[in-house]
């Protein structure tokens, strides 16, 4: 929900999906999945099946499966780096100075030293 109450969750929308390609990429991505996992070296390793997904599922369930089952791995904060001062990189310098602006300080947890 957009809101201008700053206490609400925000609004983050990944755009998960918004190409029919990103589907059709992820339905091969889980079927290269298991025909690595089939190779003679997992043989004594995987004992057996953990999802609904073996015997070559159809296209329409592994869109609903990836649909349920998408998450990102990549925090939605965090991203904005901190330099040196005079550095041509970075987003805000040590007093949390916003670059290439003018009074304009960052002060939330979008910010880090190291973005990891």
């Amino acid at each position: 929900m957009k809101t201008n109450n700053p206490f609400d969750s925000p609004l983050i929308d990944t755009g998960f999906f918004t190409s029919t390609v990103d589907s059709a990429i992820a339905r091969e991505a889980i079927r290269a999945f298991f025909r690595f996992m089939a190779a003679p070296a997992w043989k004594d390793v995987v004992i057996g099946p953990t999802t609904p997904l073996v015997n070559n599922p159809s296209d329409a369930l592994l869109d609903e499966y990836i649909r349920n089952n998408s998450i990102s791995t990549l925090h939605p904060v965090g991203t904005a780096s901190m330099s040196p001062v005079n550095a041509s990189w970075g987003v805000v310098d040590p007093d949390l100075l916003l670059k290439k602006a003018s009074g304009l300080r960052i002060v939330d947890a979008s910010v880090y030293v190291s973005v990891v």
